[in-house]
């Protein structure tokens, strides 16, 4: 029977007033057991084991103990809480968990992907405790034969137990064990009017008791944005401008909200109540509709004529709209949610894959996320939205979160639905031959992954739904036969769950998939590495054929302050082999600069920082230059990772303490809505390809300059054009000069007349520069120039801008200011334009900005 929630029930977030304490593992089965003389500290929740040990300085992420080989029980007074019945909610309990009321036990719970609900009969003087169980015994037992055994997990018991790789991927991440309350516990209590909201939620368009088991509950999380205004940490949860925690068995309450072709919205809601006794509205944007009733279930149907569409923030206006719930007269905010439709492209040969938002082809870019802290695991705004917004900044419109990670909140698509970023959602299953027989994992898997499409049905910002993380790829690379590395899970029961609970979501049976083997990238979803771990030429990025990369280029990225005092700490690497990803990003070094990264680090270490922090925002922006150019066959690719979870050069573009590297910035050029890229063609010139992916219209000056010596202008072109609300034009650059020029010194008819060319694209009434291109000739070592910049800084509207000038052409101008973020840095700058940079100030900030300039052609440095 369903727990049904109801509205304007009175619900407290038990997140204060609980303490901790860890014993040897089985040493006390109930409360009672526990010792009068342990020793208990304070503990948050949510929160993990780990956060509350660190907070009370007895827990060093940087050099982290096992977690996994002691219980820990959690315990909270629940005095002064209304006596009577009510439901205690448990939204994440990681991983082994049993839950007691006094001695009760209500919950047992062996999946930290599940949440529960309880119904309890409360007397007002009750203690909560949780104890989570060492993980370490469980991860020891053994289940059915496994058919491969990854190396990246160092415990192969993680196939049988439900719980994040986080922790267990040495090299990969620090050994930070998840344990704990990591997401909310809530207290229900009360009566509203109503009461049988909960469960499926959907956003699509047309184009007390003994212990309860964990394994037989199926109640859903709230939509993204039916998560509480919640008040005091133990009070009423207010309703601001969203609905209450709603909860119920998954089928027991619908809501799509779709588009059509006519650009009309259409909503639909219905949810199953034992009588008629309400009458209910259906309210969204201006417009309402009467609910019917039918054999037990209320129904609403509301067109929506010219609703606005949610777009990726890249392409137009993330647009959202509240959706209200009116019962007998009274307004309950219900949901808040988008119109979009969503489809992807497989091509005529069924080897492609674009995603189609609202009709239009929408080239994705971005990272994989990992996680906004490997401590905390945090799932509040505040933990998210710092992450986001860099995101967002970045020009990035997908976030990809990978099968080794968690779960993230609903908050999380919340923020992305306002910031206009898709979002690709691996389900948590990763590199291992899980157990698809067995029925009592099947009973888990439905469980969490039914809760999680029911929390984020409301969100427009979930885009593509995915089986998991290479798992095919391990089984293939291993030499086993598609029969037995394309299994149940992957092909049968995950898509049966997608087609039931989110049949407007495309699914993708794993990553990488698609080709003759799965890890090949020229069709379906790759995870490509020819330039990057393989250590494949720039060229790669286009001979590979990528169709659509789940992620892709990963380096050790330096950040500004880098130094090499940390030696090899923080560096990625794979496991089982002798190279790690300074040695990638060292080869790229020696390739672009022509320079012996070993002996420059012996011998110039200041340089080799300075070449290492610019060199992989380098490649990074000729591979997308080439995926993003028209005519190429890539529509999307992540970048491998989004952030660092440990101090260090790691793969990330934002390191742990959520400041954006060299690489970011380089990540931010090459993702511009508006962009010019230049593609080398060999015999047939350079080409300058122009895109414009917003809704607008926008006229343009394009200029190009071949320059000697990086001063002297030895050919040069101009136009003036409109390029198209989403549209793109290739020129080639002998179009803009009238004659033929060897601009890319492909023919070498005598001595090169010139070292670089530059694009500039200047919006024509305004005269902003909109986008700059470069292209090296001879290479970027023979474009080394000690320029002299000039520098001013500028003040207006409460902000700061450097204005640079230079007089001759300055590669990867690197801008420091304590303090100050720059719009742009690691940029190239040509003579012949000013170049202004706004400094966003930071929580530090102090008085006027002050900093220095460096370029890598000298050794001037410009203070300012």
């Amino acid at each position: 029977m369903s727990l049904l929630i109801p509205i304007g029930s009175e619900t407290s977030l038990l997140a204060e007033g609980w303490s901790l304490a860890l014993t040897e593992p089985g040493a006390c089965s109930l409360p009672s057991d526990l010792p009068p003389d342990l020793e208990y500290l304070p503990a948050m929740v949510p929160g993990t084991v780990a956060a509350a040990l660190e907070a009370t300085g007895r827990f060093d992420r940087n050099n982290p103990e096992p977690l996994i080989d002691r219980d820990v029980w959690y315990r909270c007074r629940l005095t002064g809480e209304a006596p009577g019945p009510a439901i205690l909610r448990f939204a994440g309990l990681a991983t082994v968990a049993e839950v007691f009321l006094g001695e009760t036990l209500i919950l047992s719970s062996t999946s930290m992907f599940e949440s529960h609900d309880v119904a309890v009969e409360l007397t007002g003087s009750e203690t909560l405790s949780i104890c989570f169980r060492a993980l370490k015994p469980h991860l020891e037992r053994t289940g059915s034969r496994a058919r491969w055994r990854p190396r990246l997990m160092n415990n192969q018991g993680l196939r049988f137990v439900r719980t994040t790789a986080l922790g267990f991927m040495p090299g990969w991440s620090p050994e930070v064990h998840a344990l704990g309350p990591w997401r909310p516990v809530f207290l229900i209590g009360g009566a509203g009017p109503i009461s049988p909201l909960a469960g499926e939620m959907s956003a699509g368009l047309t184009e007390g008791g003994g212990a309860a088991d964990s394994r037989a509950e199926e109640y859903a999380e709230p939509p993204p944005s039916a998560l509480p205004g919640i008040s005091p940490a133990r009070g009423e949860i207010g309703w601001g401008a969203v609905s209450p925690y709603i909860a119920a068995e998954r089928r027991d309450f619908s809501f799509s909200a779709a588009l059509g072709e006519n650009g009309e919205g259409l909503l639909k809601v219905s949810f199953a109540d034992d009588e008629l006794s309400h009458y209910l509205h259906l309210i969204c944007a201006g417009h309402e509709a009467a609910f019917t009733y039918d054999e037990g279930k209320y129904s609403a149907e509301l067109h929506l004529p010219g609703v606005k569409p949610w777009w990726p923030h890249t392409h137009g206006e993330p647009a959202l709209y509240d959706v209200i719930l009116r019962v007998d007269g009274e307004e309950f905010p219900l949901v808040r949610t988008g119109f979009r439709s969503l489809k992807v492209d497989r091509g005529v040969d069924g080897d492609d894959f674009a995603i189609i938002v609202n009709g239009e082809k929408i080239f994705c870019r971005g990272a994989v996320w990992t996680s906004a802290d490997i401590v905390g695991l945090p799932g509040d705004r505040a933990g998210y939205e710092p992450w986001l917004r860099l995101a967002k900044d970045a020009g990035m419109n997908m976030i990809r979160i990978p099968g080794i990670a968690t779960y993230e909140s609903p908050e999380f698509f919340a923020l992305c639905d306002e910031l206009g970023l898709l979002v690709w959602q691996d389900l948590m299953f990763a590199n291992f031959d899980y157990p698809a027989g067995d029925p009592d994992f099947v009973i888990h898997v439905k469980t969490e992954v039914g809760q999680f499409l029911a929390a984020t049905q409301a969100s427009p910002s979930l885009a593509v739904l995915c089986g998991g993380s290479e798992i095919y790829q391990q089984g293939a690379m291993l030499g086993l036969p598609e029969r037995i590395w394309k299994g149940l899970l992957c092909e049968e029961i995950l898509p049966a769950l997608a087609a039931d609970c989110r049949p407007d979501l495309p699914y993708v049976a794993n990553s990488p998939s698609g080709g003759a083997l799965p890890f090949y990238p020229n069709a379906g979803v790759a995870h490509y590495y020819g330039v990057g771990a393989y250590k494949r030429p720039l060229e790669d990025a286009r001979r590979a054929n990528i169709r659509f990369a789940a992620e892709c280029l990963a380096f050790s990225n330096l950040s500004d302050s880098e130094t090499l005092a940390g030696g090899k700490s923080g560096i990625p690497r794979d496991a089982g082999v002798d190279w790690d990803f300074e040695d990638v990003r060292d080869h790229y070094l020696g390739t672009l600069y022509d320079a012996d990264p070993r002996t420059l680090r012996a011998q110039q270490p200041e340089r080799y920082l300075a070449l290492s922090r610019a060199v992989t925002g380098e490649v990074m922006e000729t591979a997308f230059a080439e995926w993003r150019r028209p005519g190429s066959t890539c529509n999307g690719a992540l970048a491998f990772t989004f952030q660092d979870v440990m101090p260090g050069p790691g793969w990330g573009v934002v390191g742990a303490d959520r400041t954006p590297k060299p690489a970011w910035f380089a990540l931010k050029r090459a993702f511009r809505p508006v962009q010019a890229i230049f593609v080398d063609e060999g015999t047939s010139g350079l080409d300058v390809h122009l895109i414009n992916e917003t809704p607008a219209d926008l006229p343009v000056v394009l200029e190009l300059a071949c320059l000697r010596d990086g001063r002297m202008p030895v050919v040069s072109g101009r136009r003036d054009l409109t390029l198209v609300s989403r549209s793109s034009e290739s020129i080639a650059s002998t179009d803009l000069f009238g004659a033929f020029f060897d601009t890319n010194y492909a023919y070498r008819f005598g001595p090169p007349s010139h070292d670089v060319t530059v694009a500039r694209l200047k919006h024509a009434q305004t005269g902003e520069i909109v986008a700059e291109a470069f292209h090296f000739p001879l290479g970027r070592v023979h474009a080394f120039h000690d320029a002299e910049i000039t520098v001013s800084v500028a003040e207006g509207d409460g902000e700061f801008w450097l204005e640079l000038l230079t007089d001759i052409f300055a590669q990867s101008v690197s801008i420091e200011c304590a303090g100050y973020r720059p719009s742009d840095n690691g940029f190239h700058l040509a003579p012949g334009a000013i170049r202004r940079i706004r400094l966003a100030a930071l929580p530090d900030a102090a008085g006027r900005p002050g900093g220095t300039i460096r370029s890598l052609g000298g050794d001037r440095i410009l203070r300012f």
